[in-house]
């Protein structure tokens, strides 16, 4: 879910205030408003949120704790910009625990959770038809989080949320570029019908197609044999 929430008042601590430009910039970073490699200057946020230095600066090095950001030493700090090797390494992992979130959601998924994801999918939808792609991705992102949540591994879901925003970055940057944003969207209804019917195959081999054409789409090819169809014995 979105996690960002209404500001806390003036007389909020500096702690609480940090959390909550934290989470700000976090869903800023991870929905492409910030570029790969642009510089964050302290002084913006402090004139734009009306913050003082304190807050302003731990919510910073909080994004850079989660590798959201990295700090330069007399330069300040900037979004995670990623050479080709680690961002096709990264997009593996992500594949990777995603697959196993998905097989697992086959198994433990109440029926609350396929509704939930399945209502994410039809706002998404919803915003694919009127065309309204800025509004479809944040939806979708609370939608992939609710898959990993199905798997009812918290150990998953900690690593998934360790390597969120960055993988994000990249992620959306995929979605600016492909030419066809309707089909990425399609691909990942093929990945709740598959988990919602309970086929292990399906939803594996879904993930799988959404992961390589999210690096065709960054112009990146995957070797790793985790980008081929899934062996049908290992369905349910």
């Amino acid at each position: 879910m979105n996690t960002a929430t209404s500001r806390p008042s003036t007389s909020a601590s500096g702690e609480s205030l940090a959390a909550w430009l934290t989470e700000i910039l976090k869903i800023r970073i991870s929905n492409g408003h910030y570029k790969p490699g642009e510089w964050l200057r302290e002084a913006a946020f402090r004139l734009e949120f009306g913050l003082s230095n304190g807050p302003v600066r731990e919510a910073l090095q909080n994004l850079v704790a989660e590798g959201a950001l990295v700090r330069e030493a007399r330069r300040g700090v900037r979004v995670v910009s990623l050479t080709e090797e680690e961002i096709t390494s990264l997009i593996e992992v992500r594949l990777g625990l995603l697959e196993l979130a998905a097989e697992l959601a086959v198994h433990n998924a109440t029926a609350d959770d396929l509704r939930y994801a399945t209502d994410l999918m039809s706002q998404i939808n919803d915003a694919v038809a009127k065309g309204e792609y800025k509004d479809a991705f944040p939806l979708l992102g609370e939608m992939i989080d609710s898959v990993c949540a199905m798997s009812a591994n918290d150990f998953l879901v900690t690593a998934w949320n360790n390597f969120k925003v960055p993988a994000r970055v990249y992620v959306f940057a995929s979605y600016e570029a492909t030419k066809k944003p309707a089909q990425v969207f399609a691909r990942w209804n093929r990945l709740v019908t598959a988990i919602a019917e309970r086929d292990a195959n399906a939803a594996k081999t879904a993930v799988r197609n959404i992961y390589k054409n999210t690096l065709r789409e960054l112009g990146l090819k995957g070797s790793s044999s985790l980008f081929k169809a899934p062996s049908k014995s290992s369905g349910v």
